[in-house]
């Protein structure tokens, strides 16, 4: 499944860079993290909490963040496995603007194995904008803090 999208954020590119490379910023960011671990500068172990429908799991995930192009470009890779689920996804982050505003883009390439992936992509779109939004509303808050 592939997902794509633009947000503008009210603070500078800089500054949006710095918060999207801290993975503790980012983590804390992500809606439904039950708790999580800082391993590195790039590498974070969380407890997710997914739900869509019916189904709701914990998922053991590791996100890794990685450098594409410097200030311009990121790369997040969630590996996620539950009991009955699991799920590799790979979200491109780009960032544009100048010093008072950027647009942030990102491409979303998700592979789901188990019950979620077959509840179809209908569902999981849904809760993926609602994961996103509510993403983009805390990041913005501290940001603007």
């Amino acid at each position: 499944m592939n997902f794509e999208g633009s947000k503008e954020v009210k603070s500078g590119v800089d500054k949006v860079w710095k918060f999207m490379t801290a993975p503790e910023n980012m983590v804390q960011c992500m809606p439904d993290v039950q708790s999580y671990n800082i391993v590195d500068s790039k590498t974070v172990q969380a407890k997710l909490k997914v739900g869509i429908g019916f189904i709701k799991e914990i998922f053991d995930s590791e996100i890794t963040f990685a450098e594409i192009e410097a200030g311009k470009k990121l790369l997040i890779t969630v590996n996620s496995k539950a009991k009955a689920n699991s799920a590799t996804i790979k979200i491109e982050v780009s960032v544009d603007g100048d010093d008072t505003k950027s647009t942030l883009k990102w491409n979303v390439d998700a592979i789901m194995a188990g019950r979620l992936a077959s509840i179809g992509q209908r569902y999981i779109q849904k809760v993926s904008d609602k994961i996103v939004e509510q993403s983009f509303v805390c990041m913005t808050q501290k940001l603007l803090a």
